[in-house]
């Protein structure tokens, strides 16, 4: 009976350390997927890296020349100044960013019949893992950039920069996850790195922005925000929104002579949150399902 108890607990404590040599190897090889990735998209981290800083000039011409000629007034505050840059053309940024970072990370794997070979071979979960990390943390350092462009912008010209601005670089990151893992979920189905990234530009910038247009002009929209909420990219809207909260959320807009339609100009915190969320767990899952089940030729 002592014998049979001693052979447990010696069974159990061998057990143990397999567990903890395991997850000091899974460890291991997450840590080291990211500073791989990391060294082997630096090159794209530039090139994306001057995408930003191209679109924050494009920005600064927008607000410190053509205002007059345009007939519009120019900002006459910090955060009117921070919301003019974080703008349509800021979201322009982090979609790119994410198609140019999310595009190659399952697809490259079967377009190049690459059979996930790293040494030590590793599994697909961590690979996706460390690849995920790897590239969000550059596509912060992106963000963090042009932010950082902008507050020295609004610091030069008013002497101040609102704190509200940490609430925008908040949303920002979190959005720019949604799209990451959107663009993955694209990238674990498609054939090719090109035409992942093409096919996510081109979503998110013509389809994404028509559904809500459409949805607008057809009054599916009057009084009922739901419908916004299957449109992930309506989450972004906050992103400079946020600056100005509580925000009128909710707008009629008429265009002369006869033409008139509401939107919904951006979701409330909680429900942005939420959504993206809910997107994120999605988008993953799904990412992760498609990525264990398809098979290179070389599997």
């Amino acid at each position: 009976m002592v014998s049979i108890l001693k052979n447990n607990i010696v069974t159990e404590q061998i057990n143990i350390e397999r567990q903890k040599v395991g997850l000091r190897r899974d460890i291991m090889q997450i840590n080291n997927t990211i500073s791989f990735e990391l060294k082997r998209n630096f090159r794209r981290f530039i090139v994306l890296l001057i995408v930003y800083a191209g679109i924050f000039f494009l920005s600064l011409l927008m607000n410190e020349l053509l205002y007059d000629l345009m007939g519009e007034f120019a900002p006459t505050d910090s955060i009117s100044l921070m919301q003019n840059y974080i703008g349509q053309f800021f979201i322009l940024a982090l979609i790119i960013s994410a198609a140019m970072f999310g595009g190659s990370i399952i697809a490259e794997d079967f377009y190049r019949q690459t059979g996930n070979l790293l040494f030590p071979k590793i599994s697909k979960t961590r690979l996706l893992v460390g690849r995920l990390i790897s590239r969000y943390i550059l596509n912060a350092l992106c963000i963090l950039f042009f932010y950082v462009l902008v507050a020295t912008t609004s610091f030069i010209k008013y002497q101040e920069v609102d704190l509200k601005i940490f609430y925008s670089i908040g949303w920002a990151l979190l959005y720019s996850f949604v799209l990451l893992c959107f663009v993955s979920f694209l990238s674990s189905f498609m054939k090719n790195t090109s035409f992942t990234i093409i096919t996510s530009i081109l979503f998110l910038l013509i389809v994404m922005q028509m559904v809500p247009v459409i949805l607008s002009y057809s009054g599916v929209v009057e009084n009922n925000e739901i419908p916004m909420f299957f449109i992930f990219s309506y989450f972004g809207n906050i992103i400079s929104e946020c600056l100005n909260m509580p925000a009128v959320r909710y707008e009629t807009i008429t265009h002369p002579p006869a033409l008139e339609y509401s939107q919904w100009s951006t979701p409330s915190e909680f429900g942005a949150a939420l959504g993206m969320i809910i997107y994120i767990i999605i988008f993953l899952t799904l990412a992760y399902i498609l990525y264990q089940r398809r098979q290179s030729k070389s599997e």
